[in-house]
């Protein structure tokens, strides 16, 4: 059986909700059940939720920095010789040739590839460079 409830009882129990007195207590005294109460008690922080938050300092100089860091990696993305779909290699050569520019770990993020992935091309790249590959031509 469905009991209309009007805004300002809502209201009242959840503001003695958050005053203090528990669900049980709320329920027996207002002749409501405790699962309709949790609803309200859900539907207040859902709202007080949706509430914009005050932008303090700290949250401003945030999001300056991540606005910085989204500006620099476009700047990459439209310098790339490569785009983000392009063969892993393809992004692992442009990173290594990009390196000197940019930081790499916002060139790692540009073009999305893994930062150990990187580290491990660079040192275990195919190339004759590597150890395993001068042990190879010193023994042949």
């Amino acid at each position: 059986m469905n009991k209309y409830y009007g805004p300002d009882l809502k209201a009242q129990i959840v503001l003695s909700y958050l005053g203090g007195k528990t669900v049980s207590e709320l329920a027996r005294e207002n002749n409501v059940s405790r699962s309709t109460i949790y609803i309200w008690i859900k539907e207040a922080q859902t709202i007080e939720d949706a509430k914009p938050t005050p932008v303090n300092l700290r949250t401003f100089h945030d999001l300056k920095i991540k606005c910085q860091r989204l500006e620099i990696i476009i700047e990459i993305l439209k310098s790339a010789p490569c785009c983000t779909s392009a063969p892993l290699r393809e992004r692992l050569e442009a990173i290594q040739e990009m390196s000197v520019a940019y930081n790499v770990n916002i060139l790692c993020d540009a073009l999305n590839v893994a930062k150990g992935t990187y580290y491990n091309h660079i040192k275990r790249n195919k190339k004759e460079n590597t150890l395993h590959a001068q042990k190879v031509k010193e023994l042949t």
